[in-house]
């Protein structure tokens, strides 16, 4: 283990990593200003903790705005729901603490350049997709003529990504050795100031913006609707609710009904074990902080005995063994997808794979296909392999998919297309378009996954190549497959 002066640098070292850029401003500005748009959320969140100390500090009213732009990648309607009811408990909050919290429409680089012209500095949380970071480098240029100064803090990590490495990883064995090194010195602890200075009002934020009062989620979401387009083609989902509270609900009964058995059945289908936080992490609605500080205390657990469990997870009694394969993905695997989205600029196309996933996939692509499938016909659930059916109804229905059933999906539309490459294409056009959590590093990376990235090379096969392979009777070997189905679709009459 490392030496308390260590944690301690590494600590320090870890707080300054997490401002991404800085630069200074000339602006006598009238308030502080948030761009609010990865972390969606007050609690652990860097970049509006950082922007109200600055704007205490300068005895300035701090202004929370966030852009709601129709343009996003890939979003429609059933993402855009979601996240608005976790921004409307979040504004309210917002207000709570004495800030402003504004919502307004449009691009949101031209956006914060209006609202800027009056701000002492824009706040900003972090971003890894190339939107995303497309958005922030434009909006610093622009700042930077304006004379207003500019932060950037990382939000999402428990390792600021450039900390934790300096290069594409190869898989998670690699990224795991460098994040225990430095897991010790992240606080698990969070604190959130109150504003000094009361809210702003005044003509500079009168018209053009939505402010959340006493009106109620059906006004906000009027609003919106009458603000911007979105592709209306995939319905909201009516039985999952955005936002911290139901978050943290879901998290609480995680760690009251599944935590205890979930390494031993995390895997399995037919018993849904999984913490449903996914879509509340993919919109930073809640921390992965806040999940293993509420995890470890669970097991009465220190973040030097998690390091111990996460780096050697052979033979760990029952707790030890839930917690460290529970972290294993909310940690490694999730701040894995991370560095490969900031390192790789091919990170939502087949050229992302390694170069033996590529070459031996190309090799076996004139192999005869098991079935050959339309995408139409794929998403009308049309196939003949019943378990991809339920897995991509219950994503279709639901927004999620089974972690395990999202693999085998994945793997099995290999097995369907001539090309990879088309394979490649329908699988991020299925997730982005159904899944809650999907576009985001995290989709991105489970795709690729399915065609060898973060893997190693297998026994050679027919059409997988070297890639790793999954087939139904994998499933049926390992797993009650009909009480799956039967959860996805129970029987008419029940």
């Amino acid at each position: 283990m490392p030496s308390s002066a260590d944690v301690q640098a590494w600590g320090e070292l870890m707080n300054n990593d997490r401002l991404v850029t800085h630069q200074d401003g000339y602006n006598k500005g009238k308030y502080v200003l948030y761009w609010m748009q990865q972390a969606q959320r007050v609690a652990y969140n860097a970049a509006l903790t950082q922007a109200i100390r600055l704007a205490n500090d300068a005895n300035l009213p701090l202004v929370v705005l966030f852009i709601l732009s129709d343009q996003v990648p890939d979003a429609n309607e059933r993402h855009y729901y979601f996240m608005m009811q976790g921004l409307y408990e979040t504004a309210k909050q917002v207000n709570e603490l004495g800030a402003d919290f504004c919502f307004s429409c449009g691009d949101p680089v031209e956006r914060v350049t209006q609202y800027a012209s009056h701000a002492l500095a824009v706040v900003a949380d972090s971003g890894y997709l190339h939107y995303q970071r497309q958005w922030r480098t434009e909006l610093g240029r622009r700042l930077a003529l304006l004379g207003c100064a500019y932060w950037e803090w990382e939000t999402e990590p428990l390792i600021p990504v450039t900390l934790a490495s300096n290069k594409e990883e190869y898989s998670a064995a690699t990224l795991r050795r460098k994040l225990l090194k430095l897991l010790p010195a992240v606080s698990l602890t969070d604190t959130v100031p109150a504003c000094r200075i009361a809210q702003l009002s005044n003509e500079h934020f009168a018209n053009g913006v939505y402010r959340v009062g006493t009106e109620s989620f059906t006004s906000l979401w009027k609003w919106v609707s009458s603000q911007a387009r979105f592709d209306a083609t995939v319905s909201p989902i009516t039985t999952v609710y955005g936002g911290v509270s139901e978050a943290r609900k879901l998290l609480a009964e995680f760690i009251q009904h599944k935590l205890d058995v979930y390494d031993a059945q995390r895997s399995n289908p037919a018993v849904d074990m999984a913490s449903g936080l996914s879509p509340y992490l993919h919109f930073g609605q809640i921390s992965a902080m806040e999940i293993v500080q509420q995890a470890m205390q669970h097991y009465r657990a220190g973040i030097e005995e998690l390091c111990l469990w996460l780096g050697d997870r052979k033979d760990l009694q029952p707790h030890p063994a839930n917690l460290a394969s529970f972290t294993e993905e909310l940690i490694v695997r999730r701040e894995l997808s991370f560095n490969f989205c900031h390192y790789n600029a091919q990170y939502d196309s087949f050229s992302c794979l390694p170069d033996w996933a590529k070459r031996t996939l190309q090799e076996h692509e004139r192999d005869k296909r098991e079935e050959q499938y339309s995408l139409d016909r794929m998403e009308q659930c049309a196939t003949n392999d019943i378990y991809w059916n339920a897995a991509q109804r219950e994503m279709m229905a639901s927004g999620r998919m089974h972690n395990y059933m999202r693999m085998y999906w994945g793997k099995r539309v290999i097995a369907w297309c001539q090309a990879p490459e088309e394979a490649y294409r329908i699988l991020l056009y299925l997730n982005n378009k159904y899944e809650l959590d999907g576009r985001d590093p995290n989709a991105f990376a489970g795709v690729a996954w399915c065609f060898g990235k973060h893997d190693r090379p297998w026994q050679t096969r027919e059409i997988y190549g070297m890639v790793r392979y999954m087939n139904a009777s994998g499933l049926t070997r390992k797993f009650d497959m009909a009480a799956y189905l039967s959860r996805i679709q129970p029987p008419k009459g029940l």
